[in-house]
């Protein structure tokens, strides 16, 4: 509950005495804040925490009034959404935030250790403060999680009523580029998000689909907010950022080779560095240029050569998920992390561009639909092999 100021009945002549003072107090507002909703104030140290490591989470409190905030009480807290089936569960103890000054900032961190590989929102709350004279931005919500694509980009996004009552919900997304890529100086442009009208009923969750041609702007990384807004109140409301890399399905393979030869010389074990060795080798020969089109970095020549590209990666990522649960540093675990995301992300566009080439294909996007629900879970060798089936389906009507 947040405390205010009460004026206190005091004789006539201190009151015309002290009347400045009082006016000028009344004036002065604290305004305790996550900016933006969240986006850009919660941060996770490593940035995609690994299962069974301590990760560190931080959010950003603003302070946009007049006087200062004291007192500021901040919960920090995940959903995994459906894994544990325990909606927000909070990481750590409050944190309390003696002051911030006005116009000024402070930071708040928690420790955590993840039990589910997954998607996985975090939620920053201010539930207390001595003054908080603006309560619609008291809370902030993220999922940050990067999503390599080619030259389309397709998503579904859950939105969630967490409330009391019902929700009417507006839904909207906007493509954030940076200079060079698609305009001068770079910029945003809106994204078409289906449905972008939603009524929830308390604890119901809905999902929201986002479709977008990348075709016109080069490879590079895009950042997409899509952002849910209360009806009844624009004051609330919460948004999800993914952070999307364009890129072609070779040269996910190609980062990956890279990232593997550099990191087997530092592994402590020779076993374990003869285990990244091996997953080297089934990575080139995923890279052998007889599978691939000539000169195209997202098709694959012949169905053979796709066999050996979508199982040669699962058999590497299969290799280093083994080692994610072994003895060795955090800075190794989010490398191998890193790969494995990205041999997934290239299996995933080489069956996209398939199945754009098919004109849509329908079976086929429902098997990569099914792929893309694994990849969700963190289930990466599975998923892989779900758009690799996906992929073959396009060869037939």
């Amino acid at each position: 509950m947040y405390r205010r100021t009460l004026l206190r009945i005091v004789p006539a002549l201190a009151l015309t005495l002290l009347t400045g003072v009082e006016t000028r107090s009344a004036s002065a507002q604290a305004i305790p804040k996550l900016l933006n909703y969240g986006w850009g104030q919660i941060v996770a140290n490593p940035h995609y925490p690994i299962v069974g490591e301590t990760a560190t989470i931080s959010a950003t409190i603003s302070n946009g009034g007049t006087a200062p905030a004291t007192n500021v009480q901040v919960k920090l807290s995940f959903n995994d959404w459906g894994v544990t089936f325990n909606g927000w569960q909070q990481m750590g103890t409050t944190q309390v935030i003696p002051s911030i000054p006005p116009g000024g900032s402070a930071t708040v961190s928690v420790t955590h250790v993840f039990q589910n590989r997954t998607h996985t929102c975090v939620e920053a709350l201010i539930v207390g403060a001595d003054q908080n004279d603006d309560l619609t931005d008291d809370r902030g919500q993220i999922n940050l999680e990067v999503v390599n694509s080619g030259e389309t980009f397709s998503y579904d996004v859950p939105v969630v009523n967490n409330g009391p009552g019902a929700l009417d919900a507006g839904v909207n997304g906007q493509l954030f580029f940076r200079e060079g890529q698609g305009a001068p100086g770079g910029g945003q442009i809106p994204v078409e998000v289906i449905p972008n009208q939603l009524h929830l009923e308390p604890g119901e969750t809905a999902f929201v689909h986002v479709e977008i041609d990348l075709a016109a702007l080069p490879p590079g990384p895009l950042m997409l907010r899509i952002e849910a807004v209360d009806q009844n109140d624009p004051g609330a409301r919460n948004n999800v950022v993914l952070d999307i890399r364009r890129t072609t399905a070779y040269q996910l393979h190609r980062n990956a080779l890279a990232a593997l030869q550099a990191l087997r010389p530092t592994l402590p074990r020779v076993a374990q560095r003869n285990k990244v060795r091996n997953a080297i080798g089934h990575i080139q020969k995923s890279m052998e240029l007889r599978n691939w089109k000539p000169g195209d970095e997202n098709r694959l020549a012949r169905r053979a050569g796709a066999i050996m590209v979508y199982s040669q990666g699962a058999a590497a990522a299969h290799i280093l998920e083994g080692l994610l649960g072994e003895d060795i540093g955090l800075s190794e675990k989010v490398v191998l992390d890193e790969v494995i995301r990205g041999l997934c992300d290239a299996d995933r566009i080489l069956t996209e561009t398939a199945i754009a080439d098919a004109a849509g294909h329908p079976a086929a996007a429902v098997i990569r639909k099914a792929g893309d629900e694994s990849r969700e879970q963190g289930q990466y060798p599975c998923a892989m092999g779900i758009y690799g089936l996906g992929w073959l389906r396009t060869l037939r009507p």
